[in-house]
This record gives C-alpha cells, sequence and structure tokens, in this order.
C-alpha cells in the first residue's frame, strides 16, 4: 500500500491515476501534432494554389500580350476596335497576374515572373529590338522558379 497525504490508498487506484494521467498526456501531445500537421497543410495547398494561379495568369498575360503587340505592329498609330478590344484583354490579364503574384511567398518566384513580364511586354508590344529568344528564356526561368517552389516541402522554394 502507497500513503498519500496521511491516507493509505491501494497501489491499483494509484496504477490507474497515473495511467489516467499518462492517457491524457498522449491525448493531448497526440491532437497538438495533428493540429500542427493539418496547419502546416493547409498552408502548403494554400502556396501550391497561389503559384499555380501565378503560373496560369502569367500564361494568360503572354497569350494576350502577343495578341495586343502583333495588332499594334499591324496598324501602328492607327486606332481600331479590334486593338483596343486586344488592349482591355491584355490589361484585365495584366491585372490578374498582378493579385494573383501578391499571394506568392517565394521570392524567387515573383522576380522570375517580374523579370519576365518585363522582357515580355517589350518583346511582344515596344518598337525596342528584344529578341523571342530573351522573352523564352525569362518565359523559362518563371517556370522553373515556379515549378522548384512547387516541389519543394514547404512551398516556396528550394528546401
Amino acid at each position: 500500500m502507497v500513503v498519500v497525504a496521511g491516507s493509505s490508498v491501494p497501489n491499483s487506484v494509484v496504477s490507474a491515476l497515473i495511467a489516467a494521467v499518462v492517457a491524457f498526456a498522449v491525448a493531448v501531445f497526440g491532437q497538438v501534432a495533428i493540429t500542427s500537421r493539418e496547419r502546416a497543410s493547409r498552408r502548403y495547398e494554400r502556396r501550391r494554389a497561389a503559384l499555380l494561379d501565378v503560373q496560369d495568369s502569367a500564361l494568360e498575360l503572354r497569350q494576350h500580350l502577343r495578341e495586343y503587340g502583333e495588332l499594334v505592329r499591324a496598324h501602328p498609330g492607327q486606332p481600331n476596335l479590334a486593338t483596343s478590344n486586344a488592349e482591355h484583354r491584355f490589361d484585365a490579364a495584366r491585372s490578374r497576374l498582378a493579385v494573383a503574384l501578391s499571394r506568392v511567398e517565394d521570392q524567387r518566384s515573383v522576380a522570375a515572373v517580374v523579370a519576365w513580364r518585363e522582357a515580355a511586354s517589350v518583346s511582344f508590344i515596344s518598337e525596342l529590338d528584344v529578341s523571342a529568344s530573351q522573352e523564352q528564356a525569362r518565359w523559362d526561368e518563371l517556370n522553373g522558379a515556379i515549378g522548384r517552389a512547387l516541389q519543394s516541402k514547404s512551398g516556396t522554394g528550394p528546401d
């Protein structure tokens, strides 16, 4: 028998009490671990969705840049409905990319998107001579950076 605070308590009661305390502690620590894992999973999915959204938005912008640039070069200085509509689609795509980019945590991906966007704007629209290979190289860098971030465990680049 064990004496607890001046009274005698059978060993079976003490053993049951210890088992209950241990079971409670295991349950609490288990729940904390599950909650932490779920939180990390939700954060990863949020980061992954943001990266995929940026990639899709960049592709859409690329298509509208090409369309708008072709119309501007085909009709220089001549406003027309087709060019105006293409400009609106280009502006909307550029805005969608900016919004999507604001959700991305991986700074390498953000930098790659910004570099591509600048090169693409010059390559597709400007009269300046920026080769298509430069735009393509930036496009490949953008997709590589996003791909690396998507493949990382954290969703924010190489682990």
